[in-house]
C-alpha cells in the first residue's frame, strides 16, 4: 500500500544518494526486523533475492573471521619470533573481544525493529546503534569510495553540459540514466553529479545505465591511470573465449577417449598377422 512504507521510500529516494544506497538503507531495515516476510513485502523487496543476499553475506562473514584468526596467528608467530611470546595472548584475545563486541551490538540490532523516519537512527545505514547524521554521512562516503575502487571499470562520467554519459575505457559508450534509477540530486544548472557508479550497461531502444550511485572526483582520480588504457567490452569477452577455449578442449578431450577405445578395441581383438 501507499502507507508508512511508501513514505519512507519517497524520502529516501529524494535523498537522491543512489540505488545502492537505498538498496542498502532497506536491506537493513529488513535484516533490523529479523528478515522479516511481511517487512520485504512492505517495501517491494524480492524476499528470494534478499535471503540469497543474506547468504552471501554470511560467507563473507566467515572469510573476514577466517582473515581475523589468521591474522592473530600471524601475529603470534612474529613476536615468538621476536622473542615477545607472552604478549602475544593479550594483543589476540583483546582483539577477538572487540570482533565479539561486535557481533553482540549487531545481533542486538537484528532484535530491534525499530519503527523511524529516513532521518532518525533506525533506518537504514544507522539501523545498528545510535549513529548521529555525522556519521551517518561518513559511512555513505566510505561506502562510496569502496563502489568506486572495487568497481572501477564500472565508472561514468557526465557530459560536459548535459546528463548523458560516457563509460570509462578505451571505447566508452554513451548512455543515459535508466528511467528505474532511483533519481540522482542536481546542481543549480541542473547538471547531475559528474562521476557514477552503475551495476549494469543495459540496450533496449537506446543505452542505458541501470543501479547507479554518485562518487566524487578525489575517489575516481587515482583511477583514470590505470582506467585509460582498458578496454572494458574487450575484458567482457573474456568469459565468452574462456567458454569457447573450455569447449574446444571438451572436443579434444572426446576425440582422444574414442581414439583410446578404439586402440583398446583393436588390441583385444589381437594385432593381424
Amino acid at each position: 500500500g501507499d502507507g508508512g512504507a511508501g513514505q519512507l521510500l519517497r524520502a529516501l529516494v529524494q535523498r537522491g544518494e543512489g540505488d545502492h544506497v537505498l538498496l542498502l538503507r532497506l536491506w537493513e531495515r529488513w535484516e533490523a526486523a529479523g528478515c522479516s516476510k511481511e517487512v520485504a513485502k512492505e517495501y517491494g523487496l524480492d524476499l528470494r533475492g534478499m535471503n540469497f543476499a543474506l547468504d552471501i553475506r554470511r560467507q563473507l562473514e566467515g572469510v573476514v573471521r577466517e582473515g581475523h584468526l589468521d591474522d592473530r596467528s600471524a601475529s603470534k608467530k612474529r613476536a615468538r619470533d621476536e622473542g615477545n611470546e607472552q604478549d602475544a595472548p593479550g594483543a589476540g584475545s583483546e582483539r577477538e573481544r572487540d570482533w565479539d563486541r561486535g557481533r553482540e551490538r549487531e545481533q542486538g540490532g537484528k532484535r530491534e525493529q525499530r519503527e523511524s523516519s529516513p532521518n532518525a537512527g533506525g533506518f537504514g545505514l544507522r539501523s545498528r546503534g545510535d549513529v548521529g547524521p555525522e556519521e551517518d554521512a561518513r559511512r555513505v562516503e566510505a561506502l562510496k569510495r569502496a563502489l568506486t575502487i572495487g568497481f572501477a571499470n564500472k565508472l561514468a562520467r557526465r557530459l560536459p553540459r548535459h546528463n548523458g554519459y560516457r563509460t570509462m575505457g578505451v571505447k566508452g559508450q554513451l548512455a543515459q540514466l535508466h528511467p528505474a534509477c532511483s533519481g540522482l540530486l542536481e546542481d543549480d544548472d541542473g547538471l547531475l553529479p559528474e562521476w557514477i557508479i552503475f551495476h549494469e550497461l543495459v540496450a533496449t531502444s537506446r543505452p542505458f545505465l541501470r543501479q547507479v550511485c554518485p562518487t566524487r572526483p578525489e575517489y575516481v582520480a587515482p583511477l583514470l591511470s590505470k582506467l585509460s588504457g582498458v578496454d572494458v567490452k574487450r575484458l567482457s569477452r573474456s568469459r565468452a573465449a574462456a567458454a569457447r577455449a573450455a569447449a574446444a578442449a571438451a572436443g579434444v578431450a572426446s576425440t582422444a577417449r574414442a581414439v583410446a577405445a578404439a586402440a583398446t578395441a583393436w588390441a583385444a581383438g589381437g594385432a593381424p598377422g
